[in-house]
Protein backbone atom coordinates (compact mmCIF):
# COMPACT_ATOMS: atom_id res chain seq x y z
CA UNK A 1 0.00 0.00 0.00
CA UNK A 2 1.40 3.39 -0.97
CA UNK A 3 0.73 6.49 1.07
CA UNK A 4 0.25 9.88 -0.59
CA UNK A 5 3.03 12.40 -0.17
CA UNK A 6 1.73 15.45 1.65
CA UNK A 7 3.58 18.67 0.95
CA UNK A 8 3.09 22.26 1.96
CA UNK A 9 0.90 24.14 -0.48
CA UNK A 10 1.96 27.76 -0.75
CA UNK A 11 -0.36 30.24 -2.40
CA UNK A 12 -3.28 27.84 -2.76
CA UNK A 13 -6.81 28.80 -1.91
CA UNK A 14 -8.56 27.15 1.07
CA UNK A 15 -10.82 25.31 -1.38
CA UNK A 16 -7.87 23.62 -3.10
CA UNK A 17 -6.42 22.67 0.31
CA UNK A 18 -9.38 20.31 0.86
CA UNK A 19 -7.93 18.10 -1.87
CA UNK A 20 -4.96 17.14 0.31
CA UNK A 21 -5.10 14.92 3.42
CA UNK A 22 -3.66 17.75 5.52
CA UNK A 23 -6.26 20.17 4.18
CA UNK A 24 -9.09 17.77 4.93
CA UNK A 25 -7.85 17.17 8.48
CA UNK A 26 -7.56 20.92 9.08
CA UNK A 27 -11.07 21.37 7.70
CA UNK A 28 -12.46 18.85 10.20
CA UNK A 29 -10.54 20.46 13.08
CA UNK A 30 -11.74 23.92 12.04
CA UNK A 31 -15.36 22.72 11.82
CA UNK A 32 -15.16 21.09 15.26
CA UNK A 33 -13.64 24.20 16.84
CA UNK A 34 -16.18 26.47 15.17
CA UNK A 35 -19.02 24.20 16.28
CA UNK A 36 -17.76 24.34 19.86
CA UNK A 37 -17.25 28.11 19.62
CA UNK A 38 -13.52 27.74 20.31
CA UNK A 39 -11.87 28.75 17.05
CA UNK A 40 -9.14 31.28 17.88
CA UNK A 41 -9.55 34.74 16.37
CA UNK A 42 -6.31 34.37 14.44
CA UNK A 43 -7.41 31.00 13.03
CA UNK A 44 -5.29 27.87 12.84
CA UNK A 45 -1.51 28.05 12.61
CA UNK A 46 0.17 27.12 9.33
CA UNK A 47 0.87 23.42 8.95
CA UNK A 48 4.29 21.97 8.23
CA UNK A 49 4.67 19.10 5.74
CA UNK A 50 3.48 15.70 6.95
CA UNK A 51 5.62 12.58 6.60
CA UNK A 52 4.42 9.03 6.96
CA UNK A 53 6.66 6.58 8.78
CA UNK A 54 6.59 3.01 9.99
CA UNK A 55 4.97 2.42 13.36
CA UNK A 56 7.00 1.30 16.34
CA UNK A 57 5.21 -2.03 16.53
CA UNK A 58 2.05 -3.78 15.40
CA UNK A 59 0.06 -2.67 18.44
CA UNK A 60 0.19 0.91 17.14
CA UNK A 61 -1.17 -0.14 13.75
CA UNK A 62 -3.81 -2.27 15.46
CA UNK A 63 -4.86 0.61 17.70
CA UNK A 64 -5.21 2.96 14.73
CA UNK A 65 -7.30 0.34 12.92
CA UNK A 66 -9.48 -0.02 16.03
CA UNK A 67 -10.03 3.75 16.15
CA UNK A 68 -10.97 3.80 12.48
CA UNK A 69 -13.44 0.92 12.91
CA UNK A 70 -15.04 2.51 15.97
CA UNK A 71 -15.22 5.96 14.37
CA UNK A 72 -16.81 4.54 11.22
CA UNK A 73 -19.39 2.59 13.21
CA UNK A 74 -20.21 5.56 15.44
CA UNK A 75 -20.57 7.98 12.52
CA UNK A 76 -22.69 5.64 10.40
CA UNK A 77 -24.70 3.57 12.84
CA UNK A 78 -25.14 5.95 15.78
CA UNK A 79 -25.58 9.12 13.72
CA UNK A 80 -23.37 11.04 16.15
CA UNK A 81 -21.68 14.33 15.28
CA UNK A 82 -17.94 14.40 14.63
CA UNK A 83 -17.36 16.10 17.99
CA UNK A 84 -19.37 13.44 19.85
CA UNK A 85 -17.45 10.68 18.06
CA UNK A 86 -14.18 12.28 19.20
CA UNK A 87 -15.37 12.26 22.80
CA UNK A 88 -16.41 8.61 22.55
CA UNK A 89 -13.11 7.58 20.92
CA UNK A 90 -11.22 8.96 23.93
CA UNK A 91 -12.72 6.21 26.09
CA UNK A 92 -11.78 3.23 23.90
CA UNK A 93 -9.23 0.80 25.33
CA UNK A 94 -6.17 0.46 23.08
CA UNK A 95 -3.16 -1.87 23.44
CA UNK A 96 -0.67 0.73 22.14
CA UNK A 97 -1.46 2.96 25.13
CA UNK A 98 -0.86 0.28 27.77
CA UNK A 99 0.86 1.53 30.92
CA UNK A 100 2.55 -0.62 33.55
CA UNK A 101 0.88 -3.96 34.16
CA UNK A 102 -2.31 -2.95 32.30
CA UNK A 103 -2.77 -4.52 28.88
CA UNK A 104 -4.74 -1.54 27.57
CA UNK A 105 -4.93 2.21 28.02
CA UNK A 106 -7.32 5.03 27.09
CA UNK A 107 -6.35 7.99 24.88
CA UNK A 108 -7.68 10.47 27.47
CA UNK A 109 -5.45 8.99 30.19
CA UNK A 110 -2.40 8.84 27.89
CA UNK A 111 -2.85 12.50 26.95
CA UNK A 112 -3.22 13.51 30.60
CA UNK A 113 0.02 11.66 31.39
CA UNK A 114 1.81 13.50 28.55
CA UNK A 115 0.56 16.86 29.80
CA UNK A 116 1.66 16.05 33.36
CA UNK A 117 5.10 14.94 32.12
CA UNK A 118 5.43 18.13 30.09
CA UNK A 119 4.52 20.28 33.10
CA UNK A 120 7.00 18.54 35.33
CA UNK A 121 9.81 18.92 32.77
CA UNK A 122 8.99 22.64 32.46
CA UNK A 123 9.07 23.08 36.22
CA UNK A 124 12.47 21.37 36.44
CA UNK A 125 14.07 23.70 33.92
Amino acid sequence: MKFPKVTKRVGKSPRSMTKTPTGRVLGVIRAMLEGAGRLPDEGLAPVEPVRFAKSLDRSVTGSVNELIAHATALLIDSHLSVADVGVRLNDILLPALAVGSNKYGRPREAFAALVAAGRSSLEES
